[in-house]
């Protein structure tokens, strides 16, 4: 990739970060200073207040005077029950007081990631959860949906069926913290967050300006994403390339000096359509149909013939609309945002690869 590249974002995510010491996540730091060049970088990094909370903000003092500018806290959930079933005990007075610790040494764009559908929540101990964070203020809010793929992630066998909300109960659960947020003034960004509206992530899409990549929605859309550390997918050119999952064999191979690169795809010329039209609607909700022309060379209706036929029932609902140069899909539609611009995904319309996946809701 060339010597002294130019950085605009570093993000350190892949589960807890901050397990890591103050020193060994300084030396990463500079390991990467040595080798690009940062130009007004975005240095954010995922949180488990746990790990922040026991020396009073120590640690996230060190972290904040190594560069760090924006944090995202994990909280998922602060009912008691739920944090149990979870195995994340995390009282809602540790996370405030991180939170303001964060605050106070003048940390940005501070992000508190909240899950929904997992074990024993319901609309209405997730609602006390919602509040509260409202409560606080965060500049924005994450709201994933708990995607359960045991052949995945093995841990979450111990979850049983059982104890999950109902797809209708989940989706009760999603409506009534979504209109907290809305009610307590936050802007709905794309699928799955929440902004404070000077927020800058809420005048990007206010604007226009909202990209999405592994990481979620973002401010800049990079050429290139390089990703480190055991599993990490990086978006490079016109491929993505996945690490090797086992800690040895990635250690084995940096010693040999071999890229620790376990498979990748190269993005075909109807990938590329493809991501871009999805794109602009899990961003935007919206598409010009003129814009896509310029870039391919193409007349849109005609490329996805076949897709507009299968979102015409949508269309009917008045879940989006289809114009002669807009595809734009409607207020009522934008919960639905994933199921609406499915059609769209080659990949998804193989049923026999459509069932590894989580459900939308």
């Amino acid at each position: 990739i060339g010597k002294r590249q130019i950085v605009k974002q570093i993000h350190f995510g892949g589960g807890t970060p901050t397990k890591l010491t103050a020193e060994q996540l300084e030396r990463i730091l500079n390991s990467l200073h040595s080798h690009f060049t940062f130009e007004e970088a975005e240095i954010s990094i995922e949180i488990d207040p746990r790990t922040v909370s026991e020396d009073c903000g120590e640690k996230l003092k060190k972290i904040r005077q190594m560069g760090f500018n924006r944090v995202s806290f994990g909280v998922q959930d602060t009912n008691e029950k739920v944090q149990e079933a979870v195995r994340r005990r995390q009282s809602y007075e540790m996370t405030r007081k991180t939170f303001e610790w964060a605050k106070d040494l003048g940390f940005f764009g501070i992000n508190i990631d909240l899950i929904y559908g997992l074990p024993y929540q319901s609309a209405l101990t997730f609602q006390r959860t919602a509040e509260q964070i409202a409560k606080l203020r965060p500049d924005r809010i994450a709201l994933f949906s708990y995607a359960k793929v045991p052949w995945l992630k093995k841990h979450q066998l111990a979850m049983k069926d059982e104890t999950l909300p109902s797809v209708e109960e989940k989706f009760s659960i999603y409506l009534t913290a979504r209109q907290i947020f809305i009610d307590a003034g936050y802007q709905p960004l794309g699928m799955d967050h929440f902004g404070l509206p000077e927020d800058p992530l809420a005048r990007a899409y206010q604007e226009g300006r909202l990209h999405r990549n592994f990481q979620g929605y973002t401010l800049q859309g990079a050429k290139d994403m390089v990703s480190f550390g055991v599993t990490a997918i990086g978006e490079v050119g016109d491929g993505y390339f996945q690490n090797v999952k086992d800690l040895d064999e990635y250690y084995q191979m940096i010693d040999q000096r071999i890229l620790p690169v376990r498979r990748g795809l190269l993005l075909s010329e109807d990938d590329k359509r493809r991501k871009w039209t999805i794109w602009r609607l899990m961003c935007q909700f919206e598409l010009d149909k003129r814009d896509f022309e310029a870039l391919f060379g193409l007349k849109f209706d005609r490329y996805f013939a076949e897709e507009l036929k299968e979102i015409a029932p949508f269309i009917e609902e008045g879940l989006m609309e289809d114009g002669e140069s807009q595809l734009k899909i409607l207020r009522s539609g934008r919960l639905f945002v994933r199921n609406l611009a499915a059609p769209f995904d080659r990949i998804l319309r193989n049923e026999q690869v459509k069932s590894r996946f989580s459900s939308a809701i």
